[in-house]
């Protein structure tokens, strides 16, 4: 009895696989065309003759119509739209030759299986001499790499080429003349202004430094609470690249009114607005650069993006979400320079080192040194003069010192206040008028970092590593 039942238990597996076959095949249009079925293979076009000057097409309930004038395209309900020339040529280019995969007969063309009867994509073109075609472009068959179209007058249905019908699917903008983002190099940068909600970020480029701040080599400042607090100019450079290298996405709309504005967020109460004051250089190398602004305004987020905008445009676009948080992520961060002490060299007239109870005194002079070369012309130089103690020195050894304690960097930070005798003290004699008797103590904390106390500041902790080889550099002087 078990044969029998397995037996039939076979045919009835291998009628299903047949089934689903027939079914595959089908819709794909697999199985090997003959005279039988009306299924043909054909090698030809559909061709339309002439120029084409009108377009219309219909794809997921958004129409557009284009006709061609004077040597570019128009949308004929809104004739200010930016159509571009190449995408609206492309379109009319390949109506004019449609490749054909395949055709199936009329009497075995099932139009609702191949998607006909509600077509995803309907175009219509014009010529010039009136000559008129209507494709209605039904389901996609991967498998051919072809869709399934009828054109008007003709029952028969065409499988064409995957060429043309993408074409007419990518959207009203996908032949739009997008505006493209402004090209601001953020070197050129010198303002940044950010508001989100209740936050707000102020940043200015102050060349040279201010005269507040005890160091030339801090150029950006921090003005958000009205008193400059210097800031690193590194992180500027990226807020500022983050925003002149914006990305802003696909383009989703020309010239809104107002109530469209409002519910894209980029009306008055705009969600975060990034504000650029830049230096603009012209083509004329001679003439000065002109102080330029620039705004991207941020709008409301969806499930695809976050709209956008900037001066300069009509247009609206839709950016990804990951390019708006990394603005934002700014707020956040701490943009405060981690130098323990950013003397400038150019600076200083002396300097006292105490390490070990001995101090020693570097006196720095600038002198103009003038020579003659062979053509006879005098040129002039600078060139520094360093004393130890009042006996001469190259000043070498002075330099390297100077240069590893201005380029020490805050690693940690601990409350309290220091213990003990400092493990160097440097006291900074500049010729500044603000602030020029400065000095800079290190004392032991623990076994991993040294307390550094210079300015106001006494939460600073540095390498241990660090501080030994800078005493004992210190040590060496005089």
């Amino acid at each position: 009895m078990k044969k029998p039942v397995k037996l039939l238990l076979a045919v009835l597996a291998l009628g299903v696989l047949a089934g689903a076959y027939v079914l595959v095949t089908s819709l794909t249009g697999e199985k090997t065309p003959d005279d039988s079925d009306g299924v043909t293979t054909a090698k030809q076009n559909l061709t339309l003759e002439g120029d084409v000057e009108d377009i219309a097409y219909t794809y997921q309930n958004e129409t557009v119509n284009l006709k061609k004038k004077d040597g570019g395209w128009k949308k004929t309900d809104d004739s200010t739209f930016p159509v571009q020339t190449e995408a609206a040529d492309a379109l009319a280019s390949s109506l004019k030759s449609v490749s054909v995969l395949r055709e199936i007969a009329p009497a075995d063309a099932d139009k609702a299986l191949f998607g006909l009867t509600d077509p995803q994509l309907t175009i219509t073109a014009k010529t010039a001499d009136g000559t008129a075609a209507t494709y209605r472009i039904g389901i996609e068959n991967k498998t051919l790499g072809g869709f399934y179209a009828m054109r008007d007058g003709d029952e028969t249905v065409y499988l064409i080429a995957d060429t043309m019908p993408p074409l007419f699917m990518g959207g009203l903008y996908s032949i739009a003349d997008v505006d493209a983002y402004p090209q601001i190099s953020s070197t050129n940068v010198i303002h940044v202004w950010l508001k989100d909600g209740d936050r707000r970020m102020d940043l200015a480029y102050h060349k040279g430094g201010l005269e507040t701040c005890y160091t030339s080599a801090y150029e950006w400042f921090d003005e958000t609470s009205g008193t400059p607090e210097p800031v690193r100019s590194t992180a500027v450079t990226v807020l500022a690249s983050d925003i002149t290298a914006f990305d802003p996405g696909v383009c989703v709309a020309h010239n809104p009114d107002e109530a469209t504005r409002a519910a894209y967020g980029l009306t008055g109460g705009v969600e975060m607005a990034c504000t650029l004051r830049y230096l603009h250089y012209s083509t004329d190398e001679t003439a000065e650069p002109t102080e330029e602004t620039f705004t991207l305004f941020i709008g409301k987020e969806t499930e695809d993006g976050v709209y956008v905008t900037w001066t300069g445009t009509a247009m609206v676009f839709l950016a990804e979400k990951s390019a708006v948080e990394a603005i934002r992520a700014h707020f956040e961060e701490d943009l405060a320079p981690n130098d323990v002490c950013a003397v400038a060299l150019a600076d200083i007239e002396a300097v006292e080192l105490t390490a070990g109870g001995k101090t020693v005194r570097v006196e720095r002079t600038v002198k103009t040194v003038e020579s003659t070369g062979e053509d006879g012309q005098t040129t002039s130089s600078e060139t520094a003069v360093y004393t130890v103690d009042g006996l001469m020195t190259d000043g070498s050894a002075f330099e390297s010192l100077f240069e590893a304690i201005t380029s020490m960097k805050i690693e940690a930070t601990a409350d309290g206040t220091p213990a003990g005798q400092p493990l160097l003290a440097v006291r900074f004699l500049r010729s500044t008028a603000e602030q020029n008797d400065l000095t800079l103590r290190l004392y032991a904390y623990d076994a991993n970092f040294c307390r550094a106390v210079f300015a106001d500041r006494s939460d600073m902790l540095v390498s241990v590593r660090t501080v030994e080889s800078i005493v004992k550099q210190a040590e060496s002087i005089g």
